[in-house]
């Protein structure tokens, strides 16, 4: 069957978009840009294509990447997904690789389970997406918060926070202001703590825990500390 010119265009449009997801596309998008399900079919058939998850699909050769893999998990979820947590760590510069793509979905958002993938609904979605960001993420701000809600222990806790200003990816005062946009937070008093001696310059957990449980209830002088924005 001679390709027509709409077809040529479906193709050409797929690529671009392709181009911006890492190689990866889901069956709304494609359908959206012109191409029909057998079509679709056709690709997959014959193996040009890889099926990540049901209608998710790698459209490039060589090697999976890691972006591919964020992309997939995205795509997934459907519409107002966002990477969250230690995967949001991992993409804004603070956090190592997650085991799970971590994914935040509008708290309506009901998404089958799927391997690989560990699902946090919030009805404040949208609000703490970044809207900047290439692959849709939450703000560097709300996921130091997200991460530090999440812990069980305090020193972990106070990691996420020191880890993030000491590579200039946030300020005491963002994470700070932050936290007070949220009610109910279990760690309120932790994060206040911590962000008023990260801004002092106590740039470690170790030094945030000699503060909390040495200098201040010993009264010992406060020794002059290079101060963080």
């Amino acid at each position: 069957m001679p390709a027509t010119r709409d077809s040529v265009n479906s193709h050409l449009w797929a690529r671009q978009a392709s181009r911006r997801q890492a190689g990866v596309l889901s069956k709304k998008q494609l359908i959206s840009l012109g191409w029909t399900l057998d079509q679709i079919r056709a690709q997959t058939d014959a193996m040009r294509w890889v099926t990540l998850y049901p209608g998710i699909y790698r459209t490039v050769t060589g090697e999976a990447t890691r972006e591919g893999e964020l992309w997939a998990a995205l795509l997934a979820c459907g519409d107002g997904a966002a990477l969250s947590h230690e995967t949001a760590a991992e993409v804004w510069g603070f956090g190592p690789v997650s085991d799970l793509v971590h994914v935040l979905v509008p708290a309506e958002r009901r998404v089958a389970p799927r391997p690989g993938i560990a699902v946090v609904r919030s009805r404040y979605a949208a609000a703490r997406t970044d809207p900047r960001a290439v692959a849709p993420r939450t703000r560097m701000d709300d996921t130091v918060v997200d991460l530090v809600e999440s812990c069980v222990g305090e020193l972990d806790a106070v990691g996420w926070i020191t880890r993030a200003v000491q590579r200039r990816r946030t300020t005491a005062k963002r994470v700070h202001a932050a936290a007070l946009l949220r009610a109910g937070l279990h760690h309120r008093a932790l994060i206040d703590a911590t962000c008023a001696q990260v801004a002092e310059g106590a740039h470690s957990p170790l030094k945030v825990g000699w503060v909390q449980r040495v200098e201040r209830p010993h009264g010992l002088p406060r020794p002059t500390r290079a101060g963080l924005p």
